[in-house]
């Protein structure tokens, strides 16, 4: 009973000590929210009052709130809106930052800059004077900025149309979820990242233009120069349910001066991409590991292809229980002397969008296996090139039996159950 009485008032007096964290509200520093009025200011006021103390929230209420400037969330500081989650097509809704600043310069200041364990959540962001009736659109700096600094959150963000939207360099542990919009240029960037990080359900979709016939132009530029995600030095990065459409690139893997990626890449959807994955480095070792992808070539195109793996290539690309939807040339096309490319339950289900009889799958060099597998109707479903240096392929399907143009002789083992070879 004693040592119960003693513990009782121990947990009451540590509940009594401890404080209730500070919230601030941006209203209580003098910002209007009415849309013409320049906030920029009281934005950065109650931040900087926040970071006096580790752990405060800065909140935003309804209303459209214009920076001209650029803010910083100090270290442990939570900036947040009214949203619980992204949104779309909430204009004069919920909490809205219109961004004016950095017009012309990509390279200037980004509108907002995090720094370690800070977060920010529940907002839209909007650029007032972007254009989408013409391209190429007008360049600006990042919009946010994570980092360097480990730990910090984007969580339930739409950004509707930004020229770069999220670089995540330097942001070890970064945490990124339900981040929403249209970024014209360049979406989502991780580098010099060397402990877990982790991006998921984010969508990166037309919610600037619509894709309508009336911004053609500016959609056409992006199917020419725009990439959704790109990768370049990140360690164990992992992925889960992310999605873009209409970009020259979905999901770019490459390297910068600090090196390339690996990590597990789990429900990635690219739609209306004339490179959905294009692989121009990969670290050694772990490669990348992507399982339920769906892949889709851009429309009207006959020059998309699924995965193209870059000469110079040298790692391991592991893809599992995916599936390529058109229109494509190729699902495939292993371009390099040395990477390892590997399909496990597969469906190429379209490619060949120009009749021009090409493959499915096309390695011209490298090592490739293809494991219980379907293909849909062509003449060639797999061209192992004369350079490669092996190729398995066992239990894979096609309707009329597979059809393998072998050109690399016995490097080649092939399953022979329903297989029409040429050599």
């Amino acid at each position: 009973m004693l040592f119960r009485t003693i513990g009782t008032l121990i947990l009451a007096a540590a509940v009594c000590s401890g404080a209730a964290a500070r919230v601030l509200s941006v209203r209580d520093f003098g910002a209007v929210g009415d849309g013409k009025t320049d906030d920029t200011a009281a934005f950065q006021k109650a931040l900087d009052e926040a970071g006096k103390e580790q752990g405060t929230r800065v909140t935003i209420p309804v209303g459209n709130f214009l920076i001209a400037g650029s803010l910083r969330i100090p270290a442990g500081v939570t900036l947040e809106g009214v949203w619980q989650v992204p949104t779309a097509f909430t204009a004069n809704a919920g909490t809205t930052l219109l961004v004016t600043g950095g017009a012309g310069d990509e390279n200037g200041t980004p509108f907002i800059s995090m720094a370690t364990n800070s977060v920010l959540k529940g907002v839209t962001i909007f650029y007032p004077d972007q254009t989408r009736e013409k391209a190429p659109p007008t360049p600006y700096p990042w919009t946010i900025r994570a980092g360097p600094g480990d730990n910090i959150s984007v969580l339930d963000v739409l950004a509707v149309n930004p020229y770069r939207l999220l670089d995540l360099t330097g942001a070890g542990r970064h945490y990124v979820r339900g981040l929403y919009g249209q970024p014209l240029r360049l979406g989502i960037r991780v580098d010099e990242c060397y402990d877990v990080g982790r991006i998921e359900n984010c969508h990166l979709w037309p919610f600037f233009t619509g894709w309508l016939d009336q911004y053609k132009e500016l959609n056409n530029w992006m199917l020419q120069h725009a990439v959704a995600f790109e990768f370049a030095r990140t360690d164990w990065q992992y992925v889960h349910n992310t999605f873009c459409f209409g970009y020259a690139v979905g999901y770019r893997f490459t390297r910068s001066a600090a090196g390339p990626c690996n990590g597990n890449f789990l429900g990635l959807g690219a739609d209306c991409c004339c490179r959905p994955i294009l692989v121009e480095a990969v670290q050694g070792g772990g490669g990348l590991l992507i399982t339920n992808a769906e892949l889709v070539g851009a429309w009207g195109t006959t020059d998309s292809v699924g995965i193209e793996i870059l000469p110079g290539v040298s790692g391991k690309i592991s893809l599992m229980n995916s599936a390529f939807w058109g229109p494509l040339d190729r699902c495939v096309w292993v371009r390099s002397d040395d990477a390892w490319f590997s399909a496990t339950g597969v469906d190429f289900g379209k490619f060949d969008i120009g009749a021009v009889s090409s493959p499915a799958v096309q390695a011209d060099g490298g090592r490739i296996i293809l494991t219980g597998n379907t293909f849909a109707e062509g003449s060639v479903h797999v061209l192992v090139g004369e350079k490669v240096r092996s190729a398995i392929l066992t239990a894979n399907q096609a309707e009329e039996g597979l059809s393998v143009d072998n050109r690399a002789g016995s490097r080649t083992q092939i399953g022979r159950a329903s297989c029409r070879e040429r050599v």
